[in-house]
């Protein structure tokens, strides 16, 4: 079953290497898709659609965003019937284009946040099904994963305010001010005073 044509909307642009653009389209059905780019961007040719990643014959898309630059391409969020909102890789191939973790498994809806950048690594706050936790990723499958906490049982609080400062990573869970450096367990370092919320 073909979809509906959608209403055109401005496409979302990331370099990423090989002279690739990583766009977003807004045309028949929102799918990760490339176009090469000269020197120029005048030189920029018509979009192709990377991969369907919407695989159903049910009217939807992938919706893909949070485009954010990695190690050779660039990691994204997209949405599918079968596992919901999840984290996935292009390198601008569909052959490259590929699910990283499907951290909350079947189709939940993993609620994946801001990428925040610290040396080879992006670390964000995704649901497993049981709470936001802490994740960490170098764009490969082998180096997605759960940094914090690795408790199961529900959680209270979820990590918030990812800051980058000093070569480590820092972020608020409650009141508590925790630190982590290079995927190593985060580690408590203060308190936040409540009187000044967030």
């Amino acid at each position: 079953m073909s979809r509906p044509p959608k209403s055109r909307s401005h496409p979302r642009v990331l370099r990423v290497p090989a002279a690739l653009l990583v766009v977003l389209l807004g045309c028949g059905g929102r799918e990760p898709s490339e176009a090469p780019l000269g020197s120029q961007r005048s030189a920029l040719v018509a979009p192709v659609k990377l991969k369907d990643l919407w695989l159903t014959p049910v009217q939807g898309d992938s919706s893909p965003t949070r485009f954010t630059p990695v190690d050779g391409g660039a990691v994204f969020v997209a949405s599918t019937p079968t596992e919901g909102a999840e984290l996935y890789f292009s390198a601008g191939t569909a052959q490259s284009t590929r699910l990283l973790v499907d951290a909350w498994p079947g189709p939940g809806n993993a609620a994946i946040g801001p990428m925040t950048r610290l040396g080879a690594w992006l670390y964000y706050a995704a649901n497993d099904g049981a709470g936001l936790r802490l994740w960490q990723t170098d764009g490969t499958q082998a180096g997605t994963h759960l940094v914090w906490p690795h408790d199961s049982s529900p959680l209270a609080v979820a990590p918030d305010s990812l800051t980058v400062f000093g070569g480590a990573l820092y972020f608020v869970a409650g009141s508590a001010l925790l630190r982590t450096d290079d995927g190593a367990p985060p580690t408590s370092v203060g308190t936040v005073d409540s009187a000044f919320p967030r």
